[in-house]
């Protein structure tokens, strides 16, 4: 199951914004895959991406 928000230009993250999209994501779940409520898996991509490194034999 994928589930995401977009944010308007200029929006940002804040505490509110982020609880209020959790209940979003509950409501969603329990409405599609009832049986995948009490078992939620968050994945956060927050992180660095990946860059590589041009190398020289």
């Amino acid at each position: 199951i994928l589930y995401y928000e977009l944010l308007q230009p200029g929006d940002f993250i804040t505490g509110d914004r982020y609880r209020l999209q959790l209940i979003h994501l509950s409501r969603v779940l329990r409405e599609k895959r009832a049986e995948y409520e009490q078992r939620l898996i968050l994945l956060h991509n927050n992180g660095q991406p990946d860059v590589s490194k041009v190398v020289k034999n």
